[in-house]
């Protein structure tokens, strides 16, 4: 076009293109390359691209608004839309009718010089949170979307009863925690469930299912969560208002106290940090509850002051086929979901504290009693008996049969009450009484308390001297 002789100066200004852009009015009509008719319906207009596309800088990404899970880069954008164009005006040229003279311009071009181009500077999630959110002085574009409840559904009998049959004296508490997710998700509640079931078959997977398609594409279903206390890989866990584990059982393994300390802090922490294998990692808002199965009474480490877990045990056998056949029937059926998640939507939850701490149920108590060890009295012999406020960390793995003090014990330890004191004149302590104010006691006192035990430096005497007092 420059070498015909229709080539002008102007092409070359750096102002031109912009203003010309700018001074496109918003009804400006999109075709497509060749013009087709069918064809100009499959490109979003300007206005289309104006309303639903929101451009972020920084990777320079767009994202659709109306399925803000998809993201494209500007160049995969431009090529998905390569062949939409729009006709703008030429400012100050007409024809010799006095119409304005148009050209056509690719739209996307338009689209990002424009003036109503929406921009945010970052992408996050926080369920229930408005379209744009404030996220520490960063205006961030809602991955959110509040759920389509315009269907009331069908009738939820059969959900409810499964609940009581699974939760049983629990039920309603359970379904005020469910209620909570579908009618607050960006309130995180500071307690989640473990169900323990004696037998298989129950219908816990069923129970599952429900809910992942009550909050489609919002539920991490059967999370691999002794997976990620491994790899630390979150990534599953991104944008997510609900988790189910379909199976733990870390029993008395090293692994089961390394892990609980992490467990607690994946339930209620405020800011979740997303660890993606093949990306970069960041932090979003944490909206996720957990809900765990499992068939065994030793499924956690939870110890005797945990307030996060409500704890099931369904000890009913299995109902019969005919049951089954009717409850999976309806795990596909789109109106029995809206009907349940009308049901969650509805229900009265004034009474519910997001808060509150999890219940001490005589079945909590016989999980805690399972997990009650030989460390755990012997902890709780040394508070009573031990003529020193402060021992030694090889005393304890004297006196509990071990090299050193592993991370199994000293979770025990911190569990009774015990507290890790900073390393003084080569020794490693515990605070068996008195707590961090230890540590702000001399040296001098601290080694006088520790000669409280007559055999302090000897090797051996250590069990021999509690049997005797």
């Amino acid at each position: 076009m420059r070498m015909s002789a229709l080539a002008r100066d102007k092409w070359e200004r750096p102002d031109y293109l912009a203003r010309t852009i700018a001074s496109v009015p918003s009804v400006a009509s999109a075709t497509s390359e060749s013009g087709g008719h069918d064809e100009q319906e499959q490109f979003p207009s300007l206005d289309d691209m104006l309303d639903r596309y929101f451009f972020v800088p920084v990777g320079s990404q767009v994202f659709d608004r109306a399925k803000p899970q998809y993201r494209l880069a500007i160049a995969d954008f431009r090529n998905t839309w390569r062949g939409a164009t729009v006709e703008v005006p030429i400012p100050g040229e007409y024809d010799l009718d006095g119409n304005a003279k148009t050209k056509k311009l690719k739209t996307v071009d338009v689209w990002l010089n424009h003036k109503r181009r929406k921009t945010v500077m970052a992408v996050g999630f926080k369920a229930g949170g408005d379209e744009i959110f404030d996220d520490n002085g960063i205006e961030t574009f809602n991955l959110w979307q509040p759920f389509d409840r315009t269907e009331r559904g069908s009738d939820p009998r059969l959900f409810l009863s499964h609940v009581d049959f699974l939760f049983g004296d629990r039920s309603e508490d359970f379904l005020d925690w469910l209620a909570h997710i579908e009618q607050k998700p960006g309130e995180l509640p500071h307690t989640g469930w473990l169900h323990i079931a004696e037998e298989h078959g129950a219908g816990r997977n069923w129970l599952a299912g429900i809910l992942s398609r009550v909050w489609k594409g919002r539920t991490a279903l059967g999370f691999d969560l002794v997976g990620m206390f491994k790899t630390s890989y979150t990534d599953d866990l991104s944008g997510k208002i609900l988790a189910t584990v379909d199976e733990i059982r870390e029993g008395g393994s090293t692994a089961k106290w390394d892990n609980a300390e992490a467990l607690k802090r994946l339930i209620s922490t405020e800011r979740r940090e997303i660890n993606i294998k093949y990306g970069r990692r960041h932090s979003e808002h944490n909206s996720c509850r957990w809900l765990i199965f499992s068939n065994h009474i030793d499924a956690l480490a939870l110890d005797t002051k945990d307030r996060r877990f409500n704890v099931v045990l369904q000890n009913e056998r299995p109902m019969d086929e005919e049951y089954y056949t009717e409850l999976y029937a309806k795990r596909d059926d789109p109106h029995f979901i809206a009907g349940v998640a009308t049901m969650l939507k509805e229900r009265n939850i004034s009474q519910f504290n997001p808060g509150a701490r999890a219940q001490m149920s005589v079945v909590k108590k016989q999980v805690l009693e399972e997990d009650f060890s030989f460390e755990d009295e012997l902890a709780d012999e040394l508070i009573e008996k031990w003529p020193s406020d402060i021992i030694t960390s090889k005393t304890i793995a004297e006196l509990m049969g071990a090299q050193v003090v592993s991370k199994r014990i000293a979770h025990i330890l911190r569990n009774h009450g015990y507290t890790k004191l900073t390393k003084f004149d080569k020794h490693r302590c515990w605070a068996i009484r008195g707590g961090r104010a230890w540590n702000r006691r001399s040296i001098s006192d601290k080694m006088a308390e520790l000669e409280k035990y007559p055999y302090f430096g000897e090797y051996g005497r250590a069990e021999s001297y509690l049997a005797s007092i």
